[in-house]
């Protein structure tokens, strides 16, 4: 079995913090994988899950993971963040890299990566050099993930697509009787480039046509109070409720939610998505971006068009008129879907072969 390590630095607490460790677990407690996940200024959580301090500096983290990949087999999982520190590193102990695009590169907008000197700092996609650094393999968490690394230099034959994996172990919820009123929820970090506004408007659209609409955010983060000022702009506070960040956000969606909005259009994968997903609870999504990889439009979910809350709120209107059957279809298709395509043990499977294959084309 390879040694893997894999690593990230850590500016919030999201998807993309959640995905990281995920894929580490599940290849040591799936398929016994030795394998370790080192966060910068955070933890490398080993085979005991133990705790041991990664450091802010440089110096501290090149340590820390070289004493980890000093062993036959091993494999380092880089990300787009640290690739500048990784490659090198990796070079020079002769160990093969894949790296993963945790997120979607934008031609307009700046990137957050640590530079080689050990700082963190915004860089524009066209000055990264991504297709100059020695990589044995980049992956893209979706298609949409995959093809922007074009926009950084990266050639796309040097992309595999791995989807990210969500556990699928929970009964699909029944929905709400037909003529009832639907419950939309939006989930996530409470960020401007999440685009909840998005879904604000649109309620503020459909409860202007009359539609008794129900909204629930579960959000946190710098940008709750925005959301709440709009929510009060719009005249939406019968409508709408803040119901903060949830750790049982999985289950809780299961008992009080028919159907997740998710309006963003530059989410690299969109794990809330998924995570509805594996308890049969449909999603609204933009028709750009990662979601729309995850939900089916029509069989698992709808999609409207990116960036129109008119859209969104004829969609939201369209799911809202479903009859009772067709929403129970639909919940049940979530789950398969999310069970074929988007499951840990999918997602420890694919890591776990592209590690054998570095391998093997590095003893070649």
């Amino acid at each position: 079995m390879p040694n893997v390590v894999s690593t990230w630095y850590s500016s919030a607490s999201g998807g993309a913090e959640v995905s990281g460790k995920m894929l580490s677990s599940q290849l040591r407690t799936l398929r016994g994988v030795r394998s370790t996940h080192v966060v910068w200024n955070g933890r490398h959580d080993g085979d005991d899950d133990s705790a041991q301090s990664g450091g802010w500096d440089l110096a501290t983290y090149q340590r820390t993971v070289t004493g980890l990949l000093d062993q036959p087999g091993s494999v380092l999982i880089s990300n787009h963040r640290t690739v500048a520190v990784d490659a090198p590193l990796a070079g020079s102990l002769g160990v093969p890299i894949i790296v993963v695009m945790r997120g979607i590169v934008l031609p307009d907008k700046e990137i957050r990566v640590v530079r080689d000197d050990g700082t963190f700092a915004r860089h524009r996609p066209a000055d990264l050099g991504w297709g100059r650094i020695a990589v044995d393999r980049w992956v893209g968490i979706s298609q949409a993930s995959a093809r922007s690394l074009t926009i950084a230099g990266v050639s796309r034959d040097q992309v595999t697509v791995v989807h990210n994996g969500v556990a699928v172990n929970r009964p699909a919820p029944v929905p709400v009787a037909a003529g009832g009123r639907i419950r939309f929820a939006m989930a996530g970090r409470a960020a401007a480039w999440k685009q909840f506004g998005l879904g604000i408007d649109a309620a503020a659209i459909l409860r202007d046509r009359g539609a008794d609409i129900s909204l629930t955010l579960l959000v946190a983060g710098p940008g709750e109070d925005q959301l709440r000022a709009l929510v009060e702009e719009r005249g939406l506070e019968q409508n709408v409720r803040f119901a903060g960040w949830r750790g049982d956000f999985v289950s809780w969606l299961n008992r009080n939610v028919d159907c997740l909005i998710h309006p963003c259009s530059v989410e690299g994968f969109g794990r809330v998505v998924a995570e509805a997903g594996s308890v049969g609870v449909p999603a609204i999504v933009a028709d750009r971006g990662g979601p729309r990889e995850i939900v089916r439009d029509g069989e698992t979910g709808l999609h409207f068009r990116a960036d129109d809350a008119g859209d969104l709120a004829g969609r939201m209107a369209e799911f809202a008129a479903l009859p009772v059957a067709r929403r129970i279809a639909m919940a049940a298709a979530t789950v398969a879907r999310t069970r074929t395509l988007f499951s840990v043990e999918m997602m420890a499977d694919r890591y776990l072969s592209l590690c054998r294959s570095v391998l093997g084309e590095a003893a070649a």
